[in-house]
């Protein structure tokens, strides 16, 4: 999704951005039923949060970039 919005302008990039941000939340809420469920064992769940949450601070440093710069 993001690849989709990097040759835009900021403003477009950063409504990508958001998109992302909000995708990664659904994957939080789908990791969790996943978990309930014992699709998964709460080991992997804290990876994949672990994991989704580094990408959340890589998008937030990214907007924070794109607004410092603009």
């Amino acid at each position: 999704m993001i690849g989709e919005g990097q040759g835009s302008s900021d403003a477009q990039f950063n409504r990508y951005l958001n998109i992302a941000l909000n995708s990664l939340k659904e994957c939080v809420v789908c990791s969790t039923v996943a978990k309930r469920q014992s699709y998964i064992t709460k080991e992997q769940d804290d990876v994949s949060r672990a994991d989704l949450q580094e990408l959340a601070k890589m998008i937030q440093g990214i907007k924070k970039f794109i607004k410092t710069n603009s």
